[in-house]
């Protein structure tokens, strides 16, 4: 090895080193800039309970790529929303991305306009804004059966002062409730969350890069890049595969999945659609159980602890894709052992049925 690769390689191990041991100090200080940022102009409401923002907070700051922080974000608003939707913003339009509760096919179609409405006024001014649904964009409305009337809350979603993109929410069909305080924190911990992976990435390439390249792309279109549909690839298929894509630094699993056949071109659609059912549906048992999640790990009996909700999210997966060509590519399983088992499937303990 040349001298300069080595010297290359001294540095990107050292600079990592140096990020991971200040990972705990940035997930204080964000804590601490956001509340500062919200202040007591904007108190949470009795009803909601710290913890529970605390918990949802967790998650976010435990993704380590950007689409799983968003989509942290997107679980954790259901806490305090009936329904809740995430919009990326992209050359002048607000491009419909996931939801909760609300029509995501027929979202992922939307294209609004951010020059018009409250859509306007939120990614303008970057300012948050509760106004009447309709307000919010007519066809939006419309598209999704919402009544005009309804009060919905916009967030923008500001990365390196750029509104990157903005979440959409509302009480729910059914007399629910909504806590925008609440809401909006959980939107600004994502943005510096993000602002943090962001750093971590461009460190390591920094430190990796030996030809003088440098990165170009600010933070917030890092952000776009990674969640927006494009012309050749459906926004789907990138949430499935961003994950994957950018793993922390770890060391290697001992026990990991091995790598499932290239599907038949025919097939890749309901492998992709398998594939995110199945990330979702873990990803709501780690939320949700995330004390039984550590002590599974030290005790190395995660099936045991999490029996219940395993079994029942495997049958809800088996349902859907087992009778499909997707149910070769047994994916309720790998993400259990990429998501719950960080790779490591002998943490599932020797009761897991595999």
């Amino acid at each position: 090895m040349a001298v300069s690769d080595q010297l290359d390689s001294v540095i990107q191990r050292a600079l990592g080193d140096v990020f991971e041991a200040h990972l705990p100090a940035l997930r204080a200080e964000i804590a601490r800039r956001v509340t500062e940022q919200l202040g007591p102009a904007a108190p949470v409401s009795n009803h909601t309970g710290i913890p529970e923002i605390t918990t949802a907070v967790q998650a976010i700051q435990s993704a380590t790529t950007q689409t799983d922080v968003l989509t942290a974000l997107l679980n954790g608003s259901t806490r305090f929303a009936g329904r809740a939707a995430l919009f990326v913003v992209r050359s002048g339009n607000a491009i419909g991305w996931q939801a909760r509760g609300l029509d995501e096919q027929v979202l992922k179609a939307l294209h609004l306009n951010t020059d018009q409405g409250t859509i306007g006024r939120v990614t303008r001014h970057s300012v948050t804004v509760i106004a009447p649904t309709r307000e919010f964009d007519p066809g939006f409305a419309s598209a999704m059966g919402i009544p005009g009337e309804q009060e919905c809350l916009a967030v923008p979603l500001i990365v390196k002062d750029r509104v990157a993109a903005l979440m959409y929410a509302d009480a729910g069909a059914n007399g629910g409730t909504m806590n925008p305080a609440a809401l909006e924190l959980l939107v600004r911990s994502t943005a510096l969350w993000l602002e943090v992976l962001t750093t971590r990435k461009a460190t390591a390439a920094a430190a990796a890069t030996s030809s003088g390249t440098t990165e170009t792309m600010s933070a917030a279109e890092k952000v776009v890049e990674a969640v927006s549909p494009a012309s050749s690839t459906p926004a789907p298929q990138m949430v499935a595969e961003a994950p994957a894509s950018a793993a922390p630094p770890v060391e290697a699993p001992s026990n990991p999945p091995a790598p499932a056949a290239e599907p038949a071109p025919q097939d890749q659609e309901i492998h992709n659609k398998a594939r995110r059912f199945a990330k979702l549906l873990v990803d709501e048992i780690k939320l949700y159980n995330q004390e039984k999640v550590t002590q599974g790990k030290q005790n190395k009996n995660l099936y045991d602890a999490l029996r219940d909700d395993i079994d029942k999210s495997r049958a809800t997966y088996e349902k859907r894709y087992s009778t499909t060509p997707a149910a070769a590519g047994d994916y309720f399983n790998k993400e259990l052992i990429r998501i719950l088992a960080d790779n490591d499937a002998s943490l599932l303990g020797s009761n897991y049925p595999g």
